[in-house]
């Protein structure tokens, strides 16, 4: 009887355990904290993805500057940036790092007016809701970040704007 209740013990450990991981969805590169890593189609362009993060911050006394990514799902992943033009159209241009202050944010989302993201180009696979990938971020002073980035589609999908 002991050993079938260590038994249920164990396993219920195991899927707690399992359970709290596939539930925490957060990472960390020393000083620099990314929380729900997610790519999503862009409306504009279908087929295409890019990759947003919920929390982007640098919780460091130093900036940190993220030079490049890197996935197995695209031949390469391009760092854009929003810009916006006199009648208030959103422009995407490309830039070749990001730069995070010290004690600071960055917007990384789908769905702002401002900020940055993630774009998958030359994918090596099609993807799916549900879908998950690794991605590698290598930043300047924290070395590189593994994160899993999730496949979905946005809860405001009606509100989220053209890329």
């Amino acid at each position: 009887m002991l050993r079938k209740q260590w038994f249920y013990w164990v396993l219920a450990t195991l899927c707690l355990a399992y359970q709290s991981s596939a539930w925490a969805h957060g990472f960390k590169a020393e000083k620099i904290q990314l929380d729900h890593p997610y790519a999503v189609e862009l409306a504009s362009q279908p087929g295409q993805f890019a990759i947003y993060f919920r929390t982007f911050k640098n919780t460091g006394t130093t900036p940190e500057v993220l030079r490049s990514a890197q996935t197995s799902v695209a031949k390469t992943v391009v760092f854009k940036t929003e810009t916006h033009s006199i009648n208030h159209e959103i422009t995407w241009v490309e830039i070749k790092s990001i730069s995070i202050g010290a004690g600071k944010s960055i917007v990384f989302r789908h769905d702002d007016e401002q900020g940055y993201q993630l774009l998958l180009q030359d994918l090596t696979k099609p993807m799916k809701n549900g879908d998950r990938f690794t991605l590698t971020l290598h930043f300047e002073h924290a070395g590189k970040a593994e994160v899993t980035v999730w496949v979905q589609q946005p809860r405001n999908a009606m509100k989220s704007h053209q890329h």
